[in-house]
């Protein structure tokens, strides 16, 4: 049965893999390595400086412990009525199609975790 997991830094291996071979239809056929998502998760989350152990890097959808769905949760700085805040941009929503279903109750299923509910929905 497939879970949702926070990312944690043991998941960037099996998710550079995920997103590395990861099929997807585009015009440019643009191949994106594992390496090259390394650099992401760098420039995500390792060296952004919003960023700290505390904040969430995304989510992950498993199913008998092998990754079949992403998003990402880039945090970032941004100034409200002169306050500095952190906001979050999401990033590369990818879900095998054995896992979509209906891409509205994919997005629902995702941010109904309680991470999401934490971030998005604050009182």
């Amino acid at each position: 049965m497939a879970k949702i997991c926070v990312i944690e830094k043991k998941h960037y291996k099996p998710l550079s893999y995920f997103l590395a071979n990861f099929k997807i239809k585009s015009a440019t056929k643009i191949v994106r390595s594992e390496s090259f998502w390394y650099s992401r998760f760098d420039l995500w989350w390792e060296n952004n400086p919003a960023f700290s152990e505390g904040e969430v890097r995304g989510l992950i959808l498993e199913n008998n412990g092998k990754i079949v769905g992403f998003i990402g949760c880039i945090p970032s700085y941004f100034q409200l009525s002169g306050e500095q805040i952190i906001v979050y941009n999401e990033t590369t929503w990818r879900v095998n199609k054995k896992f979509r279903g209906i891409n509205s109750i994919n997005k629902c299923f995702f941010i109904s975790h309680p991470i999401y509910k934490k971030l998005f929905y604050k009182k």
